[in-house]
């Protein structure tokens, strides 16, 4: 490995512990705050226009945009398999079971899609203006969004909006981000 590589893999793990924490810290406003998120992103252009939306659901310490479930819109998870992560086509929360790191997922049962949607929602702990995100580091994420042409979208609380999240080559970026204030085109990298 390159210094470059280590240096900018320290610094995102520092960025990690530290939203962490923030996080954990959230008040008694999260769930109102959470409500204003998910209202902002289903209110959206790109949210009315998408027929099927690529989502994820929420851990602890996130906003989860599917409560109440859109009906109206077809709605695809991700699953671990292997070090991928693949989507799932899902027509309610009674299709999900407790998966991979304690977080829910699609049944076995449930039919592999492969970029039947409109719309990817994306997790994270960390952006930046420029849609820079910082992951939870197993690099699931970003392996899936490098083959996506769709557009993505970084879901997150205001707090977690960092003046730089640190980047390796290999990092995407989201176009947007959606916060509980509005949503928000991202400033590319090249016109800062």
């Amino acid at each position: 490995m390159d210094t470059d590589f280590e240096m900018i893999s320290g610094e995102k793990q520092r960025l990690r512990e530290k939203m962490r924490a923030r996080l954990a810290g959230h008040t008694s406003d999260f769930a109102q705050k959470a409500l204003a998120l998910a209202q902002s992103l289903r209110a959206h252009q790109l949210w009315r226009e998408a027929a099927g939306i690529a989502a994820f659901v929420a851990k602890a310490g996130e906003v989860s945009v599917l409560n109440p479930w859109p009906h109206d819109k077809r709605i695809f998870l991700p699953r671990v398999q292997d070090a991928d992560l693949v989507f799932c086509e899902v027509a309610s929360a009674d299709d999900l079971e407790a998966g991979s790191f304690g977080i829910f997922e699609p049944r076995d049962s449930c039919v592999v899609r492969e970029n039947t949607w409109d719309l990817v929602l994306v997790p994270g702990l960390a952006f930046d203006a420029t849609g820079a995100r910082l992951g939870r580091g197993k690099g699931y994420y970003d392996r899936f969004l490098s083959e996506q042409s769709r557009v993505l979208i970084g879901v997150c609380f205001q707090e977690q909006v960092v003046a730089k999240v640190p980047v390796h080559a290999s990092d995407v970026s989201v176009q947007f981000l959606a916060t509980p204030d509005g949503i928000f085109p991202c400033v590319p990298r090249s016109n800062l």
